[in-house]
């Protein structure tokens, strides 16, 4: 198996067991929402405003975070594949690489 095939492979994971795994265990109930229903369902939607209103909460924080904020966030993403501190492990090493490279190479 190729690099190439390992990193498809992973992102693949990530990209669809993540949010798989979000739906199964979220803030609210730390529990399975799919299967609440009925009276269940009414009560998480009183609780929570509903997912609209879950969703207007998360782009009103993210509209009122800091430039500071926003890059912790988007840096947890990147540490995951680059370390820490750019040193390379399943994505390649940044470290020491010119800043017009790597964003050339993301555009």
């Amino acid at each position: 198996m190729t690099k190439h095939s390992v990193l498809m492979l992973l992102f693949g994971v990530f990209a669809v067991g993540l949010p798989l795994f979000g739906m199964q265990n979220n803030e609210y109930d730390g529990g399975n929402t799919h299967s609440c229903i009925n009276e269940c369902y009414e009560q998480w939607k009183d609780a929570t405003g509903g997912i609209v209103a879950i969703a207007q909460a998360q782009a009103a924080e993210r509209a009122s975070a800091s430039p500071e904020e926003l890059g912790k966030t988007a840096y947890n993403g990147c540490i995951a594949c680059h370390g820490a501190n750019g040193e390379g492990g399943v994505g390649p090493q940044l470290a020491g690489v010119a800043a017009d490279a790597i964003t050339s190479a993301l555009k």
